[in-house]
């Protein structure tokens, strides 16, 4: 189990609050989705989870995390430029656990992605992937590690219907196998649709929260986020 509990972050800058007394309880093997607007503080909150370290440089907080949810792997809305200029095989072998699993292992996880596993091995740039492909090998090396706990921000920013149904589709099916998941995202339809437990970010507080299925029938969450 993944719970927060009351967590505030103010940015050290301006003051500005960029979440206060937020909480929010995800169960082993549940997935639970993060939406709201755009700069409302949803991906700072998803850093603070995954490592304090990462937010400290802009941030100061209070709260704190209870309970244990395992290894967690955090999916950021970027690779690095030192990321992006290697190629696919030292993305992958920047993993300590990529030689640790088995060719069957590695297959398993290729065929879950949609991959070749020859893919892996590529000496293609990161750079010349499209955006999926880039999510893809992203959530390939988290894989890696066999984590408990998946933390995904925006996965679906900036790529085509088409490629945000393949990747929702993939991100279920990685749910389905018992990993607890924990996704921000603006795409409040696609994320609802399958997520367990949904929580909506607004200017900082939690405006509202409950099971996916009821939420996205919600009249409030319908005309602000799902188009009316």
């Amino acid at each position: 189990m993944l719970q927060v509990k009351e967590l505030t972050l103010t940015h050290r800058k301006d003051l500005r609050t960029l979440a206060e007394n937020f909480s929010f309880v995800v169960g082993d093997g549940d997935k639970a989705v993060v939406i709201g607007e755009e700069g409302n503080g949803k991906s700072t909150i998803l850093k603070w989870i995954y490592d304090p370290g990462l937010v400290e440089g802009y941030c100061e907080w209070s709260g704190e995390t209870v309970g244990d949810p395992g290894p967690m792997g955090y999916l950021a809305q970027d690779l690095s430029e030192e990321e992006k200029a290697g190629s696919v095989y030292s993305f992958c072998a920047a993993s300590p656990h990529f030689f640790d699993l088995t060719p069957r292992e590695l297959a398993d996880i290729a065929r879950q992605l949609r991959l070749p596993v020859e893919e892996f091995y590529s000496d293609r740039p990161v750079s010349s992937l499209s955006g999926g492909e880039k999510i893809k090998l992203q959530l390939g090396r988290l894989l890696f590690a066999r984590p408990a706990a998946l933390l995904l921000d925006e996965p679906s920013l900036g790529l085509a219907p088409l490629v945000v149904r393949d990747i929702f589709e993939i991100i279920k099916e990685i749910k389905e196998e018992g990993t607890t998941v924990v996704i921000v995202e603006q795409n409040a339809l696609q994320t609802l649709k399958i997520a367990d437990y949904g929580y909506v970010l607004e200017v900082g507080e939690l405006s509202m929260s409950g099971e996916a299925n009821v939420l996205i029938r919600d009249p409030k969450l319908v005309e602000a986020y799902l188009g009316g």
